[in-house]
């Protein structure tokens, strides 16, 4: 017998009432094994509240089944309560007076589906494509917080959001097994594949409805459809999850049939939403729809729970269900910090250190260090995300690889040259946000009130590989536009960083040009940088731009002098170009942000 059994089978015994929310934590950590300490400290109460709780709970049980319920035996009592009166399951005789229970072949972990037979909880459901569940790893917390807003603040519409990967799939599926006996209808579909609005409602009310009214005789408008689905709401306690929904938000595709689908699940979105029911719809989705975002809030009945990675515990946990592996604590550490616990990354990252470096951690960060800990699996993952950008949101995610480091809002203002984009900056930052792909870091005491954002240790390391490949094929094929926009080498206040950055950037485009025509003589390459030197004082030269910076720092990286008349019209945006006095044919002074030479 499992927990949702258990409290079920109690709610139903209860006269008048069922558990309310901080009874129903004591019972389910207390069936766990939990001691009051533990609970108290999970779910962020004082231990002696816990106990105060647990020991009215234990006086109701013992009332409702009329003997003693302690924290002690309450499960050996609920069980023997369940099962007596199941002809099928139990066996009875007559010892010392006494009538003796004997349960049938161990039943008492019957199947969930049994259990809700013999509850008489009659849930209609359908599971679609819902993953399986029989192992899952940690959300304690998240699980606690989401059934509250569903049992106890009766939210009408949950959104619960986070990169690919990060197990929002997985979370939704462990909240609806635990909570599908509270529900008369269950209903879950994913969206992977974009469907129509209408076909989407047309199945949905036929299943609701027990298939008694069909798509023919449905309303042919979708607002029709999305009245007659809050019918079925209203009547009835529905649980519905719709899974992969950034599959229909279109915000950077233009085109009209893909607007005119997501303009439709916006007005779904806005209906369920704000009209009064008692069902409860959860999406999941890497982009928070941005009705979703207006209509959210902490006393609202629509919220939101951006999911984060697993805890160190828990990620390691992965790793040990696959094998054995050996690292020291610091590497583990390294390791689940680098990845931001995220479940499915940990996963592929164990097979390569499994199948390619014994099993051990040790080997396969040092193999890292002298190269990437992205593998394809991972890469691809991460494009996914990456190329639903516009191409302001991807120039600010550059930006931020660039930095490596916080920056704040003015700073990330500071590195764009152009008005427009400019003005649109906080428009991509807040899409940026809802796509769950920026993090704002937490403040130091001097800088307590300024927000400062960052971007994941894979995601800097993925968006810097995206952005050198891109650079260098700009080269190859001489444009210029984001060596006119980006700085492949910014000036920081740690010689440090700003080493390490010209080694992961300056120095991997010049190696990655000379790689992709291994034809190419130095002299070609020269030929090249200085075309796109001139092309960039021709065209250019009236606009503000990094381009004549990063030429000249990349030829010096690549030890090539361009030619005299090129570098005296250049101009320094940065107050340092340190290694720029390696041209030969050009006296460069470091100056004043904004002068000429």
């Amino acid at each position: 017998m499992i927990v949702e059994q258990a409290l079920a089978f109690v709610d139903q015994k209860l006269p008048q009432h069922h558990l309310n929310y901080v009874q129903e934590i004591v019972f389910r950590a207390s069936w766990q094994g939990q001691s009051y300490v533990e609970c108290a400290k999970t779910y962020d109460y004082s231990p002696e509240y816990i106990k105060a709780v647990g020991y009215k709970l234990w006086q109701l049980l013992s009332l409702t089944f009329k003997e003693e319920v302690t924290k002690n035996n309450f499960q050996s009592i609920i069980r023997r309560h369940f099962f007596i009166g199941q002809p099928g399951l139990v066996n009875t005789h007559v010892k010392n007076g006494n009538e003796v229970i004997i349960l049938k072949n161990n039943l008492i972990e019957a199947s969930a589906e049994v259990a809700d037979a013999q509850l008489n909880v009659k849930v209609v459901h359908n599971w679609g494509e819902a993953v399986d569940i029989s192992v899952f790893y940690g959300r304690t917390e998240e699980l606690v917080t989401l059934e509250n807003w569903i049992e106890q603040e009766r939210c009408r519409l949950i959104g619960i959001f986070g990169m690919g990967g990060i197990g929002k799939t997985a979370l939704t599926a462990k909240l609806a097994k635990q909570l599908r006996g509270k529900f008369d209808y269950l209903w879950w579909r994913s969206l992977y594949d974009g469907p129509p609005l209408e076909e989407l409602l047309a199945d949905l009310i036929s299943f609701l409805s027990n298939q008694q009214e069909t798509e023919v005789e449905l309303p042919k408008s979708i607002e029709g459809r999305i009245s007659r689905l809050i019918d079925y709401l209203r009547s009835s306690r529905c649980l519905i999850v719709l899974d992969h929904v950034q599959s229909v938000l279109s915000y950077n595709d233009k085109t009209l049939t893909h607007c005119q689908r997501s303009q439709g699940y916006d007005i779904l979105w806005q209906r369920v939403g704000e009209v009064d029911h008692q069902s409860t719809i959860i999406l999941t989705s890497q982009e928070k729809p941005r009705k979703v975002e207006l209509m959210e809030g902490e006393r609202l009945p629509v919220r939101s729970l951006k999911l984060c990675g697993l805890k160190e515990a828990e990620g390691r946990a992965i790793f040990e269900d696959k094998g054995f592996f050996s690292g020291s604590e610091n590497e583990w550490k390294l390791l689940m910090q680098y990845y931001a616990g995220n479940p499915l990354i940990l996963k592929i990252v164990a097979a390569v250190v499994e199948n390619l470096f014994g099993s051990c951690l040790g080997e396969f960060i040092e193999f890292s260090k002298q190269g990437t800990m992205i593998v394809d699996e991972i890469r691809d993952l991460l494009n996914c995300q990456f190329n639903r950008l516009s191409n302001l949101e991807q120039s600010v995610m550059y930006w931020l690889a660039i930095h490596q480091e916080p920056v704040s809002l003015q700073e990330l203002r500071d590195n764009f040259l152009l008005p427009r984009d400019k003005q649109k900056l906080l428009d991509a930052l807040m899409s940026l946000e809802r796509r769950c792909l920026i993090d704002k870091a937490k403040p130091t005491l001097v800088e307590r009130s300024l927000s400062k954002f960052t971007l994941q240790p894979i995601v800097t390391e993925f968006v810097t590989e995206h952005f050198i490949e891109q650079v260098c094929h700009e080269i190859v094929l001489e444009e210029m536009p984001l060596l006119m926009s980006h700085l492949l080498s910014k000036t920081q206040n740690k010689d440090s960083v700003r080493e390490n950055r010209n080694r992961t950037i300056l120095l991997s485009i010049a190696q990655q040009v000379l790689a992709l025509d291994q034809n190419q003589q130095e002299q070609d390459i020269k030929c090249k940088l200085n075309r796109i030197f001139l092309r960039i004082r021709e065209a250019f030269s009236p606009l503000p731009g990094y381009g004549h910076e990063n030429i000249m720092k990349l030829s010096s990286k690549l030890n090539i002098s361009l030619s005299e008349d090129d570098c005296c019209m250049f101009t320094i945006r940065q107050n340092d170009i340190s290694g720029v006095n390696k041209f030969k044919s050009a006296q460069v002074y470091a100056v004043e942000s904004g002068k000429s030479f």
